[in-house]
């Protein structure tokens, strides 16, 4: 008995020492999957574990590990708990069975559409096993790049306070909103646009490219999004292949491969818009015949929903973002597609843009809430009310902060009051007693010389579209009678693009359609917010093991980033400024970039202005007593001075914290990223203050010193960013030529979304407009073109012929400059800066030619 009592307490003994001892060596001895899980996903996970399989010689513990309805889950889990979480919830479960074995298991909810898909296979148990792994120290961050642990991490839900492992624990998760999805704007010559769109790329096949597609489908389970969509475009130069038996195959692989991981896939084609190569539904053959535009809608979306086995349709409201047809006529065509679309009795659903843009109306039909004329992005409310609305806001402004006059707007308060009124206090315009769902649309990248293509580190995007869920949750929870009616589903998130560092504002918003508000009702909106920062970041980018609060304090960093960047590319450095006050007067305007298309839209009128106003390099020159412009001195001087400087020092404080803890460091290439995409940052303010300077300063022959040391400035950072640029590109996820370089695609752009990264265009036009004194560099926007506007803004067609015709005969007649540049884009990439300047055609050029400089 007494050697029974010392085995018993030696025994006891050593189960106090494993789960009070605060490292744990884990390994995988067991990994078992229900019948609910997808056997890709049975082999992914089976694969991610391979690695931890063997048993550690010191301190081992091993791990059980069920995914799924398994005998095991179904014991830790009963089915009785899952029964009161709403659908697509899952709970994490484990059980210390022993000092040397711990369990865990994990089981979730199947989604509730009633789709074939959806009925063996458990999108909840999807979720719940990217959590386990998640737990076990797996990063899912880049959306092509996942982040692999070196060592298993003890997962958090099953230790105390006191980092001692819980004998019993589980945690449960559910989602606020039931739509949470990614919008992939393939209309943008993005990572993986051919591949969405049927098409090979370069040298690679199109089926080489699908591991590419299920790393991004496993990104999409990871943050819990549960669908996502892409554009299909159209273009006449390849309408054969547009509508091939090849094409239709290849995007109906695609969906299938969604539809058995559970995921439901839309297609967002246009109603009429043929902007950006997008795929009219109506055809332009139709002649005005309505019965013509009926039947192309029915052969086409047939194509789509039936071919391809679409969920959803998408649809677009309007002839471009800026133009409309008749309003009537939109509202018969929205109509009928959503006849064809609920027709088909598959459960497939419809929706419709509610766009941004201001000056459209519609005469016709009143704005219920004002009783005056539409605008026109919002006729969608007059339509069946089976056709749910995706009210669209565009780049970083939240619902209430100043935008700069972006596409007209001073703020975006008046699509924040359309989303409310929709989503709460929906009145019924076809008194048919139904209301339509509502799904917000925010984005995380623009792409169009605002963002990622100069490129300029913006996580600001991550708080902006957090705000604007937590504003939209927060307002039903105070309001618990509207919150029971609420028409608002979730959101889908514009995405446009994911190296330099883009993706950390993509991990933010998935996470916020899951949770926009703290579940536990403790943290208030900028706790959340750091919270999400944290648990959904940077514990993946820094280790807990030696320093718990390391993650929390690089969370700070980014917050340090994202506050600089609402002060000064936002508010001006005035936080007090509204409306009108930071047009012109606020960072983003002048480090953004700005070609042909944007300087002809804001020159035209402000308010079809896509990107927040700046004065021109060309027009501080000029008294501003003459222009009406904010006084450069006084007024934007001051302003780019202080930008610069203090990126300067949230920089220098990034790198200090980065060479502090490179040991602790997680995920060196994501880390590495970061710090790269805020270098540039720098090294753009820099080129922003010295060329302002040196324009402004044109007139003052007195101190010419000065003025060649801030040439100097804006030309030695443009250098270093070269260096930057070139040093990144060897770390892009996919092949340099399909994403930076000048190629062919199905998008209307003649080159990839970061070649004007790879080239630098926007930074080398900037400075060419500052010291080129001709008069193509002082008076035409058309300076440097690379883009058709015709094309891009108005679509293929007459217009585009022949004013590519007219284009091709002044080039052929010498007569090459000026407006002919507006009309067409050049043929060859271009280089710089070898092409900035060219005096007659054929001639080498010399960017130092001092005839031709300021």
């Amino acid at each position: 008995k007494k050697t029974q009592g010392v085995a018993t307490l030696v025994i006891l003994l050593s189960f106090l020492l494993c789960c009070n001892a605060l490292q744990y060596n884990l390994y995988v001895s067991s990994l078992s999957f229900g019948s609910n899980v997808a056997p890709q996903i049975e082999s992914r996970i089976t694969y991610l574990l391979a690695p931890f399989r063997n048993r550690p010689t010191s301190n081992p513990l091993a791990l059980t590990i069920s995914i799924g309805d398994t005998s095991i889950s179904n014991s830790l889990i009963p089915a009785s708990h899952l029964s009161k979480l709403v659908p697509e919830s899952y709970i994490l479960a484990s059980s210390l069975t022993s000092p040397s074995s711990l369990t865990l298991a994990v089981n979730g909810n199947p989604a509730s559409q009633n789709y074939a898909y959806n009925r063996k296979r458990s999108l909840g148990a999807h979720f719940g096993a990217y959590a386990l792994l998640k737990e076990l120290g797996f990063g899912f961050l880049h959306p092509l790049q996942p982040t692999l642990p070196q060592i298993l991490v003890t997962p958090n839900f099953i230790l105390s306070n006191s980092s001692t492992i819980l004998h019993n624990s589980s945690l449960s998760s559910s989602p606020y909103y039931n739509f949470r999805g990614v919008h992939y704007h393939t209309q943008h010559p993005l990572e993986l646009n051919e591949l969405f769109n049927g098409f090979d790329s370069l040298n690679q096949t199109w089926l080489s490219m699908i591991p590419e597609y299920s790393t991004f489908l496993e990104w999409l389970l990871a943050n819990r999004q549960n669908k996502f969509e892409w554009v299909i475009p159209y273009s006449a130069t390849w309408a054969d292949f547009a509508l091939s038996e090849t094409r239709q195959s290849r995007l109906h692989t695609l969906v299938s491969m969604a539809h058995d991981l559970c995921l439901s896939v839309g297609t967002d084609v246009a109603i009429a818009e043929t902007q950006q190569h997008a795929w009219a539904l109506i055809g332009t053959d139709s002649n005005n015949d309505v019965t013509i535009m009926k039947q192309n809608m029915k052969k086409n979306l047939e194509w789509l929903m039936i071919g391809c086995d679409f969920d959803y349709l998408a649809t677009e409201n309007g002839l471009t973002e800026f133009t409309h047809s008749n309003c009537t006529l939109m509202i018969v065509l929205m109509n009928y597609a959503t006849d064809v679309i609920f027709g088909y009795n598959l459960n497939k659903t419809a929706y419709i843009r509610c766009h941004i843009s201001t000056g459209q109306t519609c005469g016709s039909y009143l704005d219920p809430r004002t009783h005056q004329p539409i605008n026109f992005n919002f006729l969608p409310i007059y339509s069946d009310p089976r056709l749910g609305i995706t009210p669209h806001t565009v780049q970083f402004y939240n619902f209430t902060e100043p935008a700069g006059n972006s596409y007209g707007n001073l703020n975006f308060s008046a699509m924040k009051d359309f989303l409310l009124y929709q989503s709460f206090n929906q009145t019924n315009n076809n008194n048919n007693g139904m209301k339509r769902d509502v799904i917000y649309f925010g984005e995380t990248a623009y792409w169009v010389n605002f963002d990622i293509d100069m490129p300029l580190y913006l996580p600001i995007y991550a708080q902006s579209r957090y705000e604007d869920m937590y504003y939209l949750t927060e307002y039903a929870e105070n309001n618990p009678k509207l919150k029971q009616n609420s028409m608002l589903k979730g959101q889908i998130n514009f995405n446009s693009g994911w190296e330099w560092g883009y993706w950390l504002n993509d991990i933010i918003i998935a996470s916020s359609a899951w949770a926009p508000i703290d579940p536990n009702h403790q943290l208030d909106k900028t706790q959340f917010f750091k919270h999400k920062l944290t648990t959904e970041v940077s514990n993946f980018l820094f280790s807990r093991q030696n320093n718990p609060n390391l993650p929390s304090l690089f969370t700070e960093l980014l917050v340090d980033i994202i506050n600089l960047q609402t002060e000064y590319h936002v508010y001006g450095g005035n936080i007090q400024y509204k409306g009108k006050d930071v047009i012109k007067k606020n960072a983003q305007g002048y480090l953004e970039g700005w070609d042909t298309w944007s300087e002809l839209m804001s020159d035209v009128s402000p308010d079809v202005s896509t990107q927040t106003l700046r004065v021109g390099l060309e027009e501080v020159r000029v008294p501003s007593d003459i222009t009406g412009n904010p006084d450069y001195w006084t007024e934007i001087q001051p302003l780019l001075v202080q930008t610069e400087d203090n990126y300067i020092k949230i920089l220098a404080k990034l790198t200090a914290f980065i060479n502090q803890y490179q040991s602790e460091i997680l995920a060196h290439d994501l880390i590495s990223e970061i710090l790269d995409a805020l270098t540039m940052n720098v090294l753009r303010a820099t080129q922003i203050r010295g060329l302002y300077n040196y324009a402004a300063s044109w007139w003052e022959v007195w101190r010419l010193d000065w003025r060649a040391d801030q040439l100097k400035d804006a030309e030695t950072a443009l250098s270093q960013a070269i260096k930057i640029v070139a040093s990144r590109e060897e770390k892009y996820r996919v092949p340099l030529n399909r994403i930076a370089g000048w190629r062919k695609n199905p998008t209307v752009y003649d080159y990839g979304y970061l070649w004007t990264v790879h080239s630098l265009y926007y930074w080398w036009r900037d400075y060419a407009r500052t010291v080129d004194k001709t008069w193509e560099a002082e008076f035409s926007p058309c300076y440097l073109n690379v883009i058709n506007p015709v094309e891009v803004a108005i679509g293929e067609g007459t217009v585009f012929n022949v004013t590519g015709l007219l284009y091709k005969w002044m080039e052929k007649v010498g007569w090459d400059k000026g407006i002919a540049d507006c009309l067409g884009v050049p043929e060859n990439e271009p280089v710089y800066p070898r092409d900035l300047w060219t005096l007659v055609k054929g001639k080498d050029n010399v960017i130092l030619d001092k005839k031709r400089r300021r």
